[in-house]
Order: structure tokens, then sequence, then C-alpha cells
């Protein structure tokens, strides 16, 4: 009897641990998704795209990380200024390292670029990816926009925030030749650590 009892409470106990170790690890397989980086605020605008001949087709904003991340998700605020219908026009995101306060080459894409049909008149915050992720520091970063072609009439509108201390740059050959259309200026950028 005292065999059969020691048996039971033996069995009994390893279950228990069994399904202890389980929910451990079905916890952790559920990594949380957290905001890292989170600056909203907008109240001003530059245009890319806005010359016929092709020209300030590129724009970067400024943003500085506190802390080491992985940028895997990405929100920049647009809109659109629209006559025609933009067909075949697109807006490529980047991730970019910084140099005197102004975005370098060193730039990782998206993983996907923005159909600029989509885009609205009213701002909007749109979401770009980096699944294989991006590493921020404690350093300044910029995130960079290149919309493929426009002109007086179809270009897109790259919104930030006009207090601040960061550079607001545009052109149409980066990273030699920026052009600062606002040197007292915050992005506005909200990045997270997971894709959404």
């Amino acid at each position: 009897m005292k065999r059969l009892l020691l048996i039971c409470f033996l069995i009994f106990g390893l279950s228990s641990s069994v399904s202890a170790i389980s929910l451990i690890g079905s916890g952790i397989s559920g990594a949380a998704c957290n905001t890292v980086i989170n600056q909203t605020t907008q109240d001003d605008s530059m245009s890319l795209g806005s010359d016929p001949n092709g020209y300030n087709q590129w724009g970067a904003q400024v943003f500085t990380s506190d802390g080491i991340y992985t940028a895997k998700t990405f929100y920049v605020m647009l809109a659109v200024n629209r006559t025609g219908d933009m067909a075949g026009q697109t807006v490529t995101a980047s991730l970019c390292t910084t140099s005197a306060g102004h975005a370098t080459e060193t730039c990782t894409n998206a993983d996907e670029t923005l159909d600029a049909t989509t885009l609205t008149t009213t701002p909007t915050a749109y979401k770009f990816n980096i699944a294989a992720g991006y590493s921020l520091t404690a350093a300044d970063f910029a995130v960079r926009l290149y919309q493929s072609k426009g002109d007086y009439g179809d270009y897109v509108l790259f919104y930030y925030y006009g207090t601040g201390s960061k550079n607001m740059d545009y052109d149409d050959t980066p990273p030699d030749s920026w052009t600062t259309k606002d040197s007292t200026a915050t992005a506005y950028i909200v990045v997270k650590d997971c894709v959404e």
C-alpha cells in the first residue's frame, strides 16, 4: 500500500512539473511588442517630388534613440497633394545612420514600398516593416523617404513637428547635397520592436 501511494505521488508530482514547464514555455514564446520611440506630434510638412523635373524626391527627418533597440516596425505621417491619379508612383522608406546631423547613405530599406495612389489628403500614419530588424543605439538616426516621381500637382507630404533641434532635409541627390527645410524640428516617428 505504501509503495502504491509513493508511486502515485511521484506520478502526480512529475505531471505537475511537466505542466508547469509547459506553461512557462508558452509564456516565453509569446514575446511582447514594445513601442520604443513614440513622437507623434506634428504641425508642419515638407513636400517630396514636387518638381516636374524630378527634383526634391528625397526627404529625411533626424530623430534620437535613447537606448539600444531592434526596430522592426516604424510609422511616419504622410499625406498627398493630388491633382492627378499618381499612377505608378511609390514611396520607399528607410532607416539610416546620420553624420553631422544629416542622413547618410548607410540605410536599410523597409521590406515593402508604399503605393502612392493609396495616400489621402488627410495626414495619416503609414506603417513600414523591417522584419530582419534594424539596430538602434543611443544616438541620432534618420527616417528617409523617396518618392519615385512627381510634379507640381502630385506629391507626397512628409509631416514633422516644427519645434525641436533636429534637421528636416530634402533633395534630389542625397546625401551629398541635402537642403535643410527646418533645423529646429522634431521628427514624427513611432518605432516598435516587433512586426505589426
